[in-house]
């Protein structure tokens, strides 16, 4: 098995025996052993070479040598490795993206912020970041905080930093939640905040925050149910349609509430009871009104009923 050859001449190389079985490998019709081998040599222009040819040659040549590197991972390998992450081939970037998360310092910040956006390779992705540490952390929370931000690779930061599963990474959340001028980046925030407290409900949050969006959340809320009441009935097609657009804005104003109580009690259920309550089962609205009763303050609670 040619992967199996690689892996042999990468560990000889490692401890420095075998080297003329190096060489000799040099010259393998099978690119995973050719391509070991020129990653196993020293510094050398035919070295650069050959690897320079596995980078202009197949899909499959760059693979190897992708896979080569990722048996030996070294700082003087970080070029070559950006060369292949531009190729924008998944498989080959997913190798390339498993040699930074062991070597998290040739991270390209900027590079690797970008590919946040391509769901062939997100979550390699999101382990480089995890790999890199407060760094990189940092490097995320800036890009959030940052308008000039493509929205394609914003909407997918929350969940980044969520997984970091930090203080540091809550009280970033929280703090862009109430300034956030994207609706889809919004939810992705509560999502993030939501799976972080389920995970580990002990994690520090500003509830204050909270419960200030959970507040503003139910004025959009009662807001839209009113001017929906204020329609007249039977009306034509466009106000049938701008019924229907605001019944659909409370629907969201009023799930934004729901993830933000469950935000501030992740042990309490109070996303099934949404569920629940949207539901036409009477017996489990019932159970969720009785769920609202007993967690949710009645400064929330009563206006939430109501809408």
């Amino acid at each position: 098995d040619p992967q199996i050859r690689a892996a042999a001449l990468a560990t000889a190389a490692r401890v420095g025996c075998h080297q003329d079985r190096v060489a000799e490998a040099l010259g393998d019709r099978h690119a995973d052993v050719r391509a070991a081998a020129l990653v196993a040599s020293a510094p050398a222009p035919d070295r650069d070479a050959g690897i320079a040819a596995l980078v202009a040659g197949s899909p499959e040549d760059r693979l190897a040598l992708a896979r080569a590197i990722a048996l030996a991972p070294s700082p003087r390998f970080r070029g070559v490795l950006l060369e292949l992450l531009a190729r924008r081939e998944p498989a080959v970037n997913r190798e390339a993206l498993r040699v930074l998360a062991r070597v998290p310092e040739l991270v390209e910040p900027d590079r690797l912020l970008g590919m946040l956006a391509d769901p062939r390779v997100r979550s390699d992705v999101r382990r480089v970041w995890i790999a890199s540490g407060e760094l990189g952390l940092e490097r995320l929370i800036a890009a959030l905080d940052d308008p000039r931000t493509r929205p394609s690779i914003r909407r997918h930061i929350p969940r980044t930093i969520g997984r970091f599963e930090l203080r540091a990474a809550a009280t970033a959340l929280v703090d862009r939640l109430m300034r956030e001028p994207d609706g889809t980046t919004e939810f992705k925030i509560l999502r993030a905040l939501g799976r972080m407290r389920s995970d580990d409900p002990t994690l520090p949050i500003d509830a204050a925050t909270i419960r200030e969006y959970a507040r503003r959340a139910l004025a959009d809320a009662a807001r839209y149910a009113t001017l929906a009441d204020q329609l007249v009935p039977n009306t034509t097609q466009s106000g049938e349609l701008l019924r229907e657009l605001l019944d659909e804005k409370r629907y969201f104003a009023v799930e934004h509430v729901f993830r933000a109580l469950d935000i501030l009690g992740p042990t309490a259920g109070l996303r099934s009871a949404h569920d629940a309550i949207a539901s036409r089962d009477p017996d489990r609205r019932s159970a969720a009104l009785e769920i609202l009763e007993h967690v949710v303050r009645a400064e929330l609670r009563n206006p939430l009923i109501a809408v």
